[in-house]
């Protein structure tokens, strides 16, 4: 963790923080499979983890080594078994339930990174908005005093910068209220008042409670992304093994276990004895 560039808090429950990040995160408020005991075990069990089926018929270790070969046979076997395995201890009874599961969770995933990067946009908006709030502030005296006597020439001659300025601000933040309605009465209610400390502190808070919910994101959609990889994982091992699914319609994916058979076809036929004829 520390390499990739995570900052660890040891204490009574770990803690990791990314350079990104204003605070750090519990591992166990991600989920009870990131607890410190099971981050352990996984580390110091992950020759146990389930590989990959090997495509025995294209690679280039196989045909030049039978010995790889048979070690690449019975691993598909086991790996199909124990991924068949894994698949009914996580409740699920056929592949479409186990399909329609990884749908559901990419469609949710999906969801969370759009909602990470609304917020995200809402708070680059708020930095931007700021600028425009404190010039509409500062010029609302002016605008004021035009807006009731808007034939004064005189007045319009020496203050129009400072009206234009405060306009075209104002077209601004009129922009933003439209793309952030909840934030209208917020911003409104602090440009009555001559002060901006107000309406300032509020957004700020706004801007915090932003960063929190992104936080609260990304632990989900991290811990989301993790499920659906080892769900991927095992549905990709079923996909290989079975040839349920094609490369392209050229070039169908041949089943493992349809390789596998010829395999054991051929090592039978090579431990028969040769026919010699009738001895006479």
């Amino acid at each position: 963790m520390e390499s990739r560039g995570y900052e660890i808090k040891q204490g009574k429950h770990i803690a990791f923080k990314s350079k990104n990040q204003q605070r750090f995160t519990r591992a166990k408020t991600i989920g009870d499979n990131y607890s410190e005991e099971k981050m352990k075990d996984r580390i110091l069990n992950k020759e146990k983890e389930l590989g990959n089926i090997i495509d025995i018929k294209n690679n280039e270790k196989v045909k030049s080594s039978k010995g790889y070969e048979r070690w690449a046979t019975k691993h598909n076997m086991t790996t199909a078994a124990n991924t068949m395995i894994a698949i009914r201890d996580k409740g699920f009874h056929s592949m479409t339930e186990l399909e329609s599961e990884i749908k559901r969770l990419s469609s949710r995933a999906n969801q969370l990174r759009k909602e990470f990067r609304d917020k995200e946009f809402e708070l680059k908006r708020i930095k931007e908005i700021t600028k425009h709030l404190q010039t509409c502030i500062n010029k609302k005296a002016h605008y004021d005093v035009y807006r009731k006597n808007p034939n004064d020439k005189i007045y319009m001659m020496m203050n129009r910068k400072d009206v234009e300025v405060y306009q075209k601000s104002y077209e601004e933040i009129d922009v933003f209220l439209k793309q952030f309605p909840h934030l209208k009465n917020t911003v409104l209610e602090g440009l009555r008042v001559k002060s901006g400390k107000n309406i300032f502190r509020k957004l700020n808070e706004h801007s915090k409670d932003l960063g929190l919910k992104q936080e609260r994101i990304a632990r989900q959609h991290d811990s989301l992304m993790e499920e659906f990889t080892e769900l991927k994982h095992l549905k990709n091992n079923m996909d290989d093994y079975l040839g349920r699914e094609q490369r392209t319609e050229k070039n169908p994916r041949e089943s493992i276990l349809k390789q596998i058979k010829e395999i054991g076809k051929e090592d039978r036929e090579r431990k028969l004895p040769k026919n010699r004829g009738i001895e006479r």
